[in-house]
């Protein structure tokens, strides 16, 4: 049986995965899982994940009482160490999680979210490795689930990554954050929904970014920023958008943002009460 485990580093296997940095060898990829009574959600996440020398993966849990652990303890031979215990929500616990990471990289794939059954994260290395700044966050298509149907976001054939950029942010499940930026940054505790945005954007404002056409991963929707809104929702998402507005935009375009996403929440809002759930999602996804 897996014992939790607060900061132990499996090294072992094969060296020709790992890089030398101060003398000391180091993962390339470190992955973390946020999970709470997922088990199902869980299950599916570890089981696409390929034991591998370059990797290592923590699964940050809230303190689960659904069979959650045992799903852990199933894959304890993939699994570097996790905690079980009571946090303040998502952020919180992905903050835990990057704690304790070491990787040239850090990847969020929580609870539901997979990698997709044909690709090798070494070929996703051997893209990134030709790049010379490996400095930059790395980001790729996510293919978007939803029950019947599905999409990429990016679309994989998008013409020009500057352009979509400019309103758009990455998924999380498709995004590597270089470890220059995420052993110095954690997320706002003070956003309650858009907290990984922020964050998005704070890693490639200050590192730039490299897409590679393909895709990696899966996100399933269903996560508390994919929801249809409710006025409880629309409440704190304006909130955090002030929040966020307030750290990233000058005073001027302060203004002008928050109204217009004030007009975009609204009308959203007005769509939730109109919409079937994947007309909803799809609409404002792609």
């Amino acid at each position: 049986m897996l014992e939790p485990r607060y900061c132990s580093i499996a090294i072992s296997g094969s060296l020709s995965f790992y890089y030398r940095k101060q003398g000391i060898l180091m993962k390339k990829l470190s992955i973390i899982t946020v999970n709470y009574n997922d088990a199902a959600g869980l299950e599916k996440t570890l089981s696409s994940i390929t034991k591998t020398d370059i990797i290592q993966v923590f699964v940050i849990d809230g303190g689960s009482t659904d069979g959650s652990l045992s799903v852990i303890n199933k894959y304890s031979d993939i699994i570097t160490s996790y905690i079980s215990e009571k946090d303040n929500g998502i952020y919180d616990a992905m903050n835990k999680g990057l704690t304790f990471c070491d990787g040239e990289f850090v990847l969020f794939l929580n609870s539901g979210d997979y990698f997709n059954k044909d690709i090798s994260l070494n070929v996703l290395f051997s893209k990134i490795d030709k790049n010379t700044d490996k400095n930059k966050v790395i980001f790729w298509s996510a293919k978007i689930n939803s029950n019947n149907d599905f999409w990429y976001y990016p679309p994989l054939d998008i013409n020009d990554t500057d352009d979509w950029m400019k309103t758009n942010l990455p998924n999380h499940q498709a995004m590597l954050f270089p470890k220059c930026f995420y052993k110095n940054n954690k997320y706002d505790l003070a956003m309650k929904i858009i907290s990984d945005a922020d964050y998005k954007y704070r890693a490639i404002k200050e590192y730039g970014y490299m897409y590679i056409s393909q895709s990696f991963s899966t996100f399933e929707l269903g996560g508390i920023s994919s929801q249809k809104i409710t006025w409880k929702y629309f409440k704190i998402r304006l909130k955090d958008f002030i929040i966020y507005t307030d750290k990233h935009y000058s005073r001027y375009e302060y203004i002008a943002e928050v109204l217009k996403q004030f007009g975009k929440l609204s009308v959203k809002l007005l769509l939730s009460k109109l919409l079937p759930d994947e007309k909803y999602s799809k609409i404002f996804k792609k």
